[in-house]
């Protein structure tokens, strides 16, 4: 039981520091550092001043504030909707994914700390460090190598990510649609390069928590003796 309890943690602790990644992204503070960079694109089909406030709007509908309304009344000052029908079920979809997404990081970072606490009882947690520092690095594997796929060919990552999440090509708009005025290709990058690195971050200091533990139990055993 205890060794099947490691390796769901190893396996379970790339998708937890993903998602927190993730989570840590889907905020209007990314969207403006992100608009504030050198060479950003502007929107060319309405204000640039309105785009961060539209931006916040879309962020908490897809985070799960509110109803469709937040968005398909989502208008501009001089009275346009910011978003056609098209987008609206895009952003309808995002949403669901969004709150699968969440749901598996709730249940997955519970189930981590309660696995780990079930470890860490026995061989003054051995077994506790060892799963920390094999989801660690396995997250650092697993990264490396999308980062990689994703820094070289980001356009055919981003068109197999949208298919395994989205319907047909129901994710795919004109450049005038304010989804990707809003959010055009840079903008996904970024995010994705960052999401990497955040994780690999977090995966990193992981390992050197569970290696530092395991130093203690040795140094410990060794008193003991």
């Amino acid at each position: 039981m205890r060794r099947l309890v490691q390796l769901l943690v190893i396996l379970a602790l790339p998708v937890f520091l993903v998602l927190t990644s993730v989570r840590m992204l889907m905020t209007p503070a990314f969207a403006r550092w992100e608009y504030r960079r050198p060479g950003f694109p502007n929107p060319t089909v309405f204000p640039v001043e309105a785009r961060q406030s539209t931006v916040e709007t879309t962020l908490a509908y897809v985070k799960g504030a509110g109803d469709d309304r937040l968005i398909t009344e989502l208008t501009l000052k001089d009275g346009r909707r910011v978003y056609n029908a098209r987008e609206v079920r895009h952003l309808r979809d995002v949403r669901n994914v969004t709150r699968a997404a969440f749901t598996v990081h709730l249940v997955t970072g519970l189930f981590l700390l309660a696995a780990l606490v079930y470890l860490s009882v026995t061989e003054r947690g051995r077994p506790a460090a060892w799963a920390l520092v094999g989801g660690s690095v396995l997250t650092v594997v697993l990264l490396i190598g999308i980062g990689a796929v994703a820094a070289l060919s980001f356009n055919a990552f981003f068109v197999r990510f949208h298919r395994i999440f989205f319907e047909g090509n129901t994710w795919i708009f004109p450049e005038t649609d304010s989804l990707i005025q809003l959010f055009p290709e840079k903008f996904w990058f970024d995010a994705a390069m960052l999401i990497v690195l955040l994780s690999l971050l977090q995966a990193v200091l992981l390992e050197g928590v569970g290696l530092l533990w395991l130093g203690l139990t040795r140094r410990r055993s060794a008193t003991a003796l």
